[in-house]
């Protein structure tokens, strides 16, 4: 396993910026549509219980902003 170190980060994130210069809008969707397909193959019931999936999110910002969770 390869331990990332600031210098290969910096090199990642170079190539990232490089990759994605030119991109226009309907090829960065199309990248984005492939890879949401690529996760539902990996887990069919991705975004299908989406409350679910936030409820701790929800109980974090209550707990932050002071707000109580019967309101």
């Amino acid at each position: 396993m390869i331990r990332p170190s600031p210098l290969l980060e910096q090199l990642e994130a170079r190539d990232q910026r490089e990759a994605d210069r030119g991109r226009t809008y309907e090829q960065a969707l199309d990248v984005f549509v492939g890879l949401w397909n690529q996760a539902l193959l990996l887990n069919p019931n991705l975004g299908a219980d989406w409350l679910h999936d936030v409820q701790c999110d929800i109980a974090m910002a209550r707990t932050l902003r002071g707000v109580s969770s019967t309101v």
